[in-house]
């Protein structure tokens, strides 16, 4: 099989299992994605919103986002 083929199926598995646990609310498969040291902005509307300087700060920052979207609705 041509490399860049599996390469980018193996993206496409890669992503599409972010989603999967994205969608089911499991913010703790991130370390099985991310670096440890990931750098991360994330912005709302062109302001800053969220800034993570590794994998487990994404991770409280990304849960505690969802229990406030959670309360809100």
């Amino acid at each position: 099989m041509d490399f860049r083929m599996q390469d980018r199926m193996e993206l496409k598995a890669l992503v599409d299992f972010y989603a999967t646990e994205s969608d089911k609310n499991n913010q703790d498969c991130y370390v099985d994605i991310f670096r440890p040291d990931i750098k991360l902005n994330v912005y709302f509307g062109g302001k800053l919103g969220m800034s993570a300087t590794d994998v487990q700060d994404m991770i409280r920052q990304y849960k505690a986002f969802g229990a406030a979207k959670y309360r809100s609705t």
